[in-house]
């Protein structure tokens, strides 16, 4: 009676989501008097939109809270949803999603797409939204099903020809600038994807981004095999136009190609993900790295971790996690190039190329990653890293495949300091009043995307 009198003296006024949910309650206790179900309750906008948020944040809260309170799943969530993805692949109506979001907001600068791929728990179910059992490799029209009796005989199918997808891959596209969200364009099964197939669903988006003159800059991946070539690919394509920057005295020729209604287009690989390729090379025994007269070695970092206050952890070196940003971030941050120094002692010769790879690599990756420096101390940063890793061009000087990183790797970091160049090239002659935001132009999205699914 006191919460109602307070509501009565309009004490809850400023407080629609509470309101929203008293409202649901008051309708759930009604529908269980009546003996009815929960289905097609009406939600406030206010109350449905905080579901909306909390499922984006953390699904287990969401299922918590709508267990001990009230409130929806998150399957039916995104039923209702208007931009929800009714249809997985990567098409017009997707795109067109998008398109009228950065409308809505009246935004007319460059977007990025980014693409990832994740293991998948195998399995073939019929979809009745899209009529076609879903979860195989194959084309959705040889998944048709025309009666249920097709089904079965569909599964079937699919099983001889060994086509149930083992992972799924993401397309999302965003603004490159703070509080936009991305928007996933397509979600596709597939097997292990080659770089040509990689390179067709590429075309494909720039194709569907040219009908709607969506303006992307870059297609961002996380340095994978096959999805590295295909950016080369991508990259090595013939057009009438191409963003050019070139000095032939240093043999710097760097380019992107410029597709019509769309622009010029970097391939990017995620700096988050080279900042752990560069810690994995630095540890790994397959390769002697060798700087002049010093080495970076594997019990050199070993050494800092057991040293006083060091800033890595024990399990940083020992029984490493390949994959750990953390790990990666603290191997290369300032506190453990200054450890390397050893305080008024200076440099040892023991630790003299470990403390270059660690500054150089570093200065590169920081060349995204840092926000308080200006473009023209990144060209700086990069260029540095770029002549560093050119130790291709003296096969006298050391021996390229014993004692220098794999080419995969060095492919990669030279890559970031070309797209870098280009992205800052491109902003100034193409979006020079829209700000570029290096770190932007990674693919955390998709690894949340993944996190939150």
């Amino acid at each position: 009676m006191e919460l109602a009198n307070k509501a009565v003296q309009g004490a809850f006024d400023q407080k629609p989501v509470f309101k929203g949910l008293c409202y649901i309650m008051l309708q759930a206790a009604e529908r269980k008097e009546q003996e009815k179900g929960l289905r097609n309750l009406k939600y406030p906008t206010e109350f449905l939109n905080f579901l909306i948020v909390l499922g984006s944040i953390s699904l287990k809260a969401l299922d918590l809270f709508r267990q001990n309170l009230a409130g929806m799943t998150i399957r039916t969530i995104r039923s209702i949803s208007e931009d929800a993805i009714n249809n997985p692949d990567l098409c017009h109506e997707n795109v067109a999603r998008f398109k009228r979001l950065l409308d809505s907001l009246h935004y007319k600068g460059p977007v990025v797409a980014m693409t990832d791929c994740t293991i998948l728990k195998s399995g073939l179910q019929y979809s009745t939204n899209l009529g076609c059992i879903v979860g195989s490799t194959l084309d959705r029209n040889d998944c048709k099903i025309e009666t249920y009796d097709d089904i079965y005989k569909k599964i079937s199918d699919i099983k001889q020809r060994n086509a149930i997808a083992k992972y799924v891959r993401v397309y999302v596209l965003q603004v490159p600038l703070p509080r936009f969200p991305p928007v996933i364009v397509a979600l596709i099964p597939t097997g292990n994807d080659s770089a040509n197939k990689i390179l067709a669903l590429h075309q494909k988006l720039i194709d569907i981004a040219a009908d709607f003159e969506l303006p992307i800059i870059s297609i961002r991946s996380d340095g994978a095999a096959a999805e590295f070539q295909a950016q080369n690919l991508l990259q090595s394509i013939r057009t009438r136009n191409r963003v050019q920057h070139r000095n032939s005295r240093y043999g710097i020729n760097f380019n992107c190609p410029v597709f019509p209604k769309v622009g010029p287009i970097v391939r990017i690989q995620d700096p988050k993900h080279g900042k752990k390729t560069a810690r994995n090379a630095a540890m790994s025994g397959a390769r002697l790295l060798t700087f002049g007269n010093s080495t970076v070695r594997f019990d050199q970092l070993l050494t800092l971790s057991f040293q006083e206050n060091s800033i890595m952890y024990k399990r940083d070196v020992i029984k490493l996690d390949r994959q750990d940003d953390n790990a990666a971030y603290r191997v290369f941050c300032s506190k453990n190039l200054a450890q390397v120094l050893d305080g008024e002692k200076g440099l040892s010769s023991e630790f003299r190329g470990l403390f270059v790879y660690l500054f150089v690599m570093g200065e590169l990756l920081n060349s995204y990653l840092n926000r308080n420096i200006t473009h023209y101390k990144r060209i700086e940063m990069a260029i540095t890293a770029y002549f560093f890793l050119h130790f291709d061009l003296y096969p006298s000087y050391i021996s390229i495949s014993k004692n220098f990183l794999a080419m995969q790797t060095f492919n990669i970091m030279i890559s970031l300091v070309e797209s870098l160049v280009l992205l800052i090239k491109i902003h100034r002659d193409y979006y020079k009043n829209i700000p570029l935001l290096p770190w932007k132009h990674g693919t955390e999205s998709c690894e949340h995307i993944f996190g939150i699914s």
